[in-house]
């Protein structure tokens, strides 16, 4: 237990790599970057945009808003598609069929190991904490754009909720 009396967990857990894991995490984290602020301005901003040339032509030149609408379609789709594969490509990288990837909390770090190495991160360099699915995204305060997506199944209830204690203590 810490000075506050919380209880502080100080085991390494595992998780043996499926082929389905990678999948299943990217899929977890492209719903959460789907679900945030920046995405949602997006598509908002996208059907505006396709709103107001509807309204304000003149003579609606159909080619032409043809043209724009399919051209946002893509937009809001592809941005998506690429970040999807992106993540995915990354969490096959770190954590292959078959490897086994390792996670340990304690008072002052968050540990994990793969494929790629091990990584230590101290609690007080975590910004903010969120669960979608079976992704725990860890985004890190000193490096703007460092996320960590990780499996949940790595974590406890109490590890996920001493990292999330951290990040709100920032």
């Amino acid at each position: 237990m810490d000075a506050a009396g919380r209880e502080t967990p100080d085991e390494t857990r595992t998780l043996t790599v499926d082929g389905t894991l990678p999948r299943t995490v990217a899929l977890a984290y492209l719903r959460w970057m789907l679900m945030r602020g920046p995405w949602l301005a997006i598509v908002v901003a996208a059907l505006l945009l396709l709103g107001w040339t509807v309204l304000w032509s003149s003579t609606v030149r159909w080619g032409f808003l043809f043209f724009v609408a399919l051209g946002l379609v893509v937009l809001v789709t592809a941005i998506p598609v690429v970040a999807y594969r992106a993540t995915l490509r990354s969490l096959r990288v770190a954590y292959p069929e078959g490897t086994t990837i390792e996670a340990r909390v304690t008072n002052e770090l968050l540990r994990v190991s793969s494929a790629l190495g091990a990584s230590d991160v101290r609690l007080a360099a975590i910004h903010t904490v969120d669960v979608s699915g079976k992704a725990l995204i860890v985004r890190l305060s000193h490096a703007r754009g460092v996320t960590y997506v990780l499996p949940t199944a790595l974590f406890t209830d109490s590890d996920i909720r001493a990292l999330a204690e951290a990040a709100v203590r920032r």
